[in-house]
């Protein structure tokens, strides 16, 4: 097979053995050309006289080379019988190529006339392991006429392709043996470039991931790594199959585990940093087992069955999330709970806070079930809530707000603070007292009930008492007492000073209709008409005068309630 770039005048024809392998580090593989010349004629008419051709073989490592052992190469000459003998000359000198000169007798060119031909054959080429195409020169000096100064050298050329059909795998190995945390991987590898390949991997979520890499010998992970993860590479050609594995290390990595143990008896298990369980999983300990402990403030001992096993906490417990007990919940004798909200969520009757004794630093606390402070005190700075009901068996101090959505059950008393804010009940409930309430001790001090108040026993206020609903008193109301005046009539008037702020109850002891007036500073506020023996209740404050006018004359009999102690 040739293809002339020149316009020879015999062109010869180069046969290639087929097909032309390249060599590998553990296969040399060989080849053959086989040129004929004289057959083939191009151009002008027979005969053509030649006086020798020469075939350029290119040599070198590189792939547009041929073979890299020139001196390797066998050569054959073949002519016809009864022809002259042809010589060749090989000439290797040159690195970049070996000649390979053909040639008759000197001074006696050979005639061609297109019914014979000579033979070259060059065999044990070792084709060098450069994949692609090399062309192949040649050269001839002929003459159409004979004549000696018709001769001219011609040049022309032939190309072969040189294919690598081995199958080798080899060198697999990641670009960097261990990478940072979801970064992705890049994996190198010497292989066929004929080959198809095939990249398995572990993904991120546990499964089996796979991908078709490039033919370069270079794959990088579609996905970021967050564990150690092995490769597989598969090769495939033909029907041969081949495989390579090699691991990558990733730096702080996600692990997933069934279980976890130490490696002796003795051994231990630490966590640096966090240690989280997802969706149901647990941490178990198994029966009769040993302990976690966390910079020995946190021990988890195990107990005997699954539900049994003891929580202890030598330092500070800290949750930043809620903390749900199913069980009973209790604090050690004279040990506080300290705590920045405390709820307690309704779940049938059972589901009750019960304490000795609570304390809140100006905290919250908050109860959506039912709060029972049992035989103790409960002290406040912080605001208390209680959606359900509040029960103190003990006393019950609040220096800040203490607010009650229902009902509130003092078994002993409700002490108001001490020169703080007042007591104000505004709910609907109002305020139900079966002992004693005693609110306030300071000047100025005042309580106030928008609501029903019921006092079934003492009702003790130092400072104003104001209700705005309905007050009911089943026992006595001190500090309000009645004291008896009959006023006599002098004659033209009778006059009574008003000593301090009281309520007046008038009767008329008349048989006619009397007028009582009350006066201040000279000024008459408001009068008041009497029927004989008609009975009213009139407010006085003091300074006032109360005082009648009328030519009627008559007695008036007055009862009058102080309010506070006694002038």
């Amino acid at each position: 097979m040739t293809s002339p770039d020149l316009p020879m005048l015999l062109p010869p024809q180069m046969v290639p053995s087929d097909p032309i392998h390249v060599s590998t580090f553990a296969k040399p593989e060989y080849a053959d050309l086989t040129f004929t010349y004289g057959r083939v004629k191009s151009g002008g008419t027979w005969p053509v006289r030649c006086k020798w051709f020469k075939v350029r073989i290119p040599t070198g490592r590189q792939a547009s080379a041929l073979t890299g052992e020139p001196g390797l190469i066998r050569y054959e000459l073949t002519v016809p019988d009864g022809k002259r003998r042809w010589t060749v000359d090989r000439d290797i000198r040159d690195p970049n190529q070996a000649i390979f000169t053909c040639s008759p007798p000197p001074d006696e060119p050979a005639v061609f006339d297109g019914t014979w031909s000579v033979g070259l054959k060059l065999s044990g080429i070792e084709v060098n392991g450069g994949i692609g195409p090399v062309d192949v020169l040649w050269e001839e000096s002929t003459s159409a006429t004979g004549q000696d100064d018709s001769y001219q050298e011609r040049t022309g050329e032939g190309r072969v392709s040189k294919r690598d059909d081995s199958f080798y795998l080899h060198s697999f190995r990641p670009a960097r043996v261990a990478i940072s945390r979801n970064t992705k991987a890049t994996l190198h590898w010497e292989g066929t470039p004929q080959a198809t390949y095939t990249m398995y991997y572990r993904k991120p979520d546990g499964t089996q991931g796979s991908s078709t890499p490039a033919k370069d010998g270079e794959w990088e992970s579609p996905e970021n790594l967050v564990d150690d993860t092995s490769f597989t590479l598969e090769a495939k050609m033909g029907n041969e199959v081949r495989y390579l594995t090699t691991y990558l290390k990733v730096n702080g990595p996600d692990i997933t585990v069934t279980s976890v143990g130490g490696a002796t008896s003795t051994g231990s298990i630490s966590v640096k940093n966090s240690l989280a369980f997802q969706g149901k999983a647990g941490l178990s300990i198994p029966q009769n087992g040993g302990q976690i402990a966390v910079y020995g403030a946190l021990t988890v001992q195990a107990g005997a069955t699954a539900n049994a096993g003891t929580l202890t906490a030598n330092g500070p417990f800290t949750t930043k999330k809620s903390l749900t007990a199913e069980d009973t919940v209790t604090i050690a004798t004279g040990k506080p709970l300290q705590v920045d909200t405390i709820r307690v969520t309704p779940n049938g009757r059972q589901n009750v806070a019960f304490f000795s004794d609570v304390w809140l630093d100006e905290k919250d606390l908050t109860v959506k079930g039912n709060l029972s402070v049992v035989k103790t005190n409960a002290h406040t700075k912080g605001e208390l809530t209680a959606n359900g009901s509040l029960t103190a068996n003990g006393s019950l101090t609040a220096n800040g707000s203490l607010t009650a959505n229902g009902v509130i059950r003092a078994v002993d008393g409700i002490t108001g603070p001490d020169n703080e804010s007042p007591l104000v009940v505004r709910g609907g409930a109002g305020l139900l007292v079966h002992k004693s309430l005693d609110v306030g001790t300071y000047e100025g001090g005042a309580t106030t009930i928008r609501n029903p108040l019921t006092a079934n026993d003492s009702l003790t206020a130092n400072g104003s008492l104001t209700t705005r609903g309905l007050a009911q008193f089943a026992g006595r109301i001190e500090g309000l007492f009645p004291a008896v005046t009959r006023a006599t009539w002098s004659g033209t008037s009778y006059s009574v000073s008003v000593d301090a702020d009281m309520i007046a109850v008038v009767r008329n002891e008349s048989s006619k209709k009397q007028f009582v007036n009350v006066w201040f500073n000279g000024n008459m506020l408001f009068e008041i008409g009497l029927d004989s023996w008609e009975v009213t209740a009139v407010p006085l404050r003091k300074g006032w005068t109360f005082q009648k006018r009328s030519p009627n004359g008559g007695d008036l009999y007055i009862w009058r309630f102080y309010v506070g102690a006694r002038p």
